[in-house]
């Protein structure tokens, strides 16, 4: 004999496209600070990619192989660090599915970073799930708790 439960767990599901989502656990309140902390660190990241890449551009003339190795070095150890700090916010290989079939790094037609934009588009939902996990908690433990204090008082 199996016992089956069904345990409701609060996680969600991003869907960004028809082949990529992903799921995130709404009721972990730390996800924001982690969030907001994990998007400026990128975003430090970013400026040391741009900053390497024109560095590694006044090798071009001198040297072409040595301008694409130590192009290639910057850019793999930028997708890197940004794949694993996606995957230090919503769980362990999320990156894979969210950067499926394109670069963290991809210009967006704006200019601007695809994880850049994704961050942008990404966190105020999770924020909002946030919220609204944190508002039914409140409720329920004001139920339950209320149920215990009117027990007490009798």
């Amino acid at each position: 004999m199996s016992i089956k439960l069904n345990i409701e767990s609060g996680f969600e599901t991003i869907e960004l496209d028809e082949d990529r989502k992903f799921k995130f656990n709404a009721n972990d309140y730390s996800i924001i600070i982690k969030g907001t902390k994990i998007a400026k660190d990128i975003d430090n990241k970013l400026k040391e990619y741009v900053d390497g890449l024109k560095s590694s551009l006044e090798y071009l003339n001198e040297d072409s192989e040595l301008c694409a190795e130590k192009l290639y070095e910057i850019e793999n150890e930028t997708k890197g660090y940004i794949c694993n700090k996606v995957d230090e916010l919503f769980g362990n290989e999320v990156s894979r599915e969210i950067f499926k079939g394109i670069s963290p790094l991809t210009i967006t037609n704006d200019g601007s970073f695809y994880v850049i934009k994704l961050f942008e588009a990404i966190l105020p939902i999770v924020a909002e799930r946030v919220k609204e996990a944190s508002d039914k908690m409140k409720t329920n433990t004001e139920k339950y708790t209320k149920k215990y204090i009117e027990e007490e008082n009798k």
